[in-house]
């Protein structure tokens, strides 16, 4: 099999030509959501091209139950966002058959706005039930978007409503989109949500306004209670979730949205470069239990050094680092024996 020509696709990467970039994009992201060997290597390899050029910026997820506009908020959120200068990336998690593992990837067809925008890149992904709502190589595909000069990336999961703690680790604000007419707002917190969750918006505000403020109230009422009976060292020390109240169909409320997300950014700075070191150590886990069983991967991880983690990182990326501690680790084992 003919090895990709990678050098082509990081000059392609960092091209100018918008169409050129997002074609490279595209494929490069191909490459890092494969499973056969050679396209994981050129994927590798593309991730150690960019070190230096990722990173750069802003990591939104955006979760909720299927039906609550979770598609059409992200469009209108993105328009908001390019009519302010960014340039977008969405990556859509569509959910997998557990039977076929096949995904429809419908999510870029409710975008069409988005999608013509030359400021913007959307990519459907398929998830993988153990990955709890997010694709397997979600961390690749950020980095990648960012390579490319995309500097508001957004990541919207697959909202099953269990496991959110996946998509918490790989982006700095999680943002919940919840509809007054389709659960309890009391869901919110039964779902363990509050735990992860950033910031609530309330969409449909244009179906039911009433309802939807009243709604709005109920889920502040509830988190307020959960607060105050949480665990110092959880909940209470991430301080009170802000709550709106949108409308994705006829963007009432999207600017504000847009707005407190911007604060955020400045506001929680020191807490998202924490929040991504923890990122980065979790996606060197994640790594590591790719290419070996628990037992063999647990012990290096232990063993990992992380006070020259920066050092290391800043010259390869995690997936190269996660195989060469792997190797030689072996190699130390097969000496030894």
């Amino acid at each position: 099999m003919m090895e990709p020509d990678t050098d082509s696709l990081l000059r392609a990467l960092f091209d100018r030509d918008a169409a050129a970039q997002r074609r490279a994009l595209a494929k490069a992201i191909t490459l890092a959501e494969s499973t056969r060997s050679v396209h994981r290597m050129a994927a590798e390899r593309l991730l150690d091209g960019i070190i230096g050029r990722a990173g750069q910026s802003f990591r939104l997820g955006i979760t909720g139950s299927p039906g609550v506009g979770k598609s059409t908020f992200v469009e209108s959120l993105g328009m908001a966002a390019v009519e302010r200068g960014h340039r977008v990336a969405v990556l859509c998690i569509d959910p997998s058959s557990s039977i076929s593992n096949g995904a429809i990837l419908g999510d870029k067809t409710r975008m069409s706005r988005l999608a013509d925008s030359a400021s913007a890149f959307i990519r459907p992904s398929a998830g993988w039930p153990e990955h709890r709502g997010v694709a397997q190589n979600t961390q690749a595909s950020i980095r990648l978007c960012e390579a490319a000069s995309y500097d508001f990336v957004i990541v919207e999961t697959v909202g099953a409503g269990q496991n959110e703690y996946a998509a918490a680790m790989m982006t700095d604000m999680l943002l919940l989109v919840h509809a007054p007419v389709t659960t309890d707002a009391l869901q919110v917190i039964k779902r363990g949500l509050f735990e992860h969750v950033d910031m609530v918006v309330v969409n449909k505000s244009d179906d039911a306004p009433d309802l939807a403020d009243r709604v709005r109230d109920q889920i502040a009422s509830a988190l307020r209670l959960a607060r105050c009976n949480a665990a110092p060292s959880s909940t209470r020390d991430r301080g009170f979730p802000p709550i709106a109240v949108a409308s994705a169909l006829s963007g009432a409320g999207v600017p504000d949205v847009l707005d407190q997300i911007d604060r955020y950014r400045c506001e929680r700075a020191a807490e998202t470069a924490k929040r991504r070191r923890r990122q980065e150590s979790a996606w060197l886990s994640d790594c590591l239990r790719a290419l070996a069983p628990p037992h063999e991967a647990d012990p290096i991880l232990r063993k990992v050094d992380h006070s020259q983690f920066d050092a290391v990182t800043s010259v390869i990326s995690l997936p190269t680092f996660a195989r060469r501690l792997l190797s030689a680790d072996r190699e130390v084992g097969l000496a030894s024996s």
